[in-house]
């Protein structure tokens, strides 16, 4: 990092001509008003720099950690996909459909799924309407990985 070095570089010099200058002025016993403005003016500007110089390094550093944890986000969304990609033909197969089915396709043949498996249907008996339940509860992680997949969105707030 080039830029770093100098700013270190600079900042090095500056402090360096601070001390130098401030050094004199005490063996002088800051008698001299000339060398006490010029040893003012430089640790004025010694400051200011260090001020700027600590603000910016901040606002990067804090742009950096941004950027990273947007990397960081993308790259978990990726591996998610590639997770619903794998899981992909056993979402496909459940629904009846082929690999690669279109989004129009995944949500008729959910809704038809949904439909047949709904748990209200079965109220009368509580063994079928649990096992209705557990089927729904499968069509809709289903319908969810696979619009997901297709549409590159990890949920519909989105």
């Amino acid at each position: 990092m080039k830029w770093m070095e100098r700013i270190k570089a600079v900042g090095n010099s500056v402090q360096q001509t601070g001390k130098a200058l401030a050094q004199a002025a005490f063996e002088s016993g800051l008698k001299n008003e000339r060398l006490r403005s010029y040893f003012e003016a430089a640790k004025s500007k010694w400051d200011n720099a260090q001020s700027k110089i600590e603000a910016a390094l901040d606002a990067l550093e804090e742009s950096l950690d941004a950027a990273f944890r947007q990397a960081e986000d993308r790259v978990h969304k990726s591996h998610r996909q590639i997770k619903r990609a794998h899981s992909a033909q056993k979402y496909y197969a459940l629904f009846g459909l082929k690999p690669g089915a279109s989004i129009d396709e995944v949500k008729a043949a959910w809704r038809e799924k949904m439909r047949q498996c709904h748990p209200d249907r079965f109220a009368q008996d509580p063994q079928a309407e649990a096992r209705a339940q557990k089927q729904a509860q499968e069509y809709n992680v289903a319908y969810q990985e696979l619009t997901a997949l297709l549409t590159g969105q990890e949920n519909r707030s989105h």
